[in-house]
């Protein structure tokens, strides 16, 4: 697994590529249980990404810190 993300056009190509092995999306903190789960999940295994802000689809929906 090699995600490199030095700028915002990689990571936009990244989501469009969609979830996998390595790559989970995550709507908001508000799925902190599965966020945590899927971390679990990936530190077990070969690592990979979670990106929080992001549907299942591969909408970017961003997340409100507040």
């Amino acid at each position: 697994m090699n995600h490199r993300l030095s700028n915002p056009a990689d990571l936009l190509a990244l989501i469009a590529q969609g979830e996998g092995e390595t790559v989970e999306f995550k709507r908001s903190v508000a799925e902190l249980e599965q966020v945590v789960e899927t971390v679990a999940g990936l530190a077990n295994t070969s690592g990979g990404l979670v990106l929080i802000g992001v549907g299942p689809k591969g909408e970017v929906i961003g997340v409100d810190v507040g």
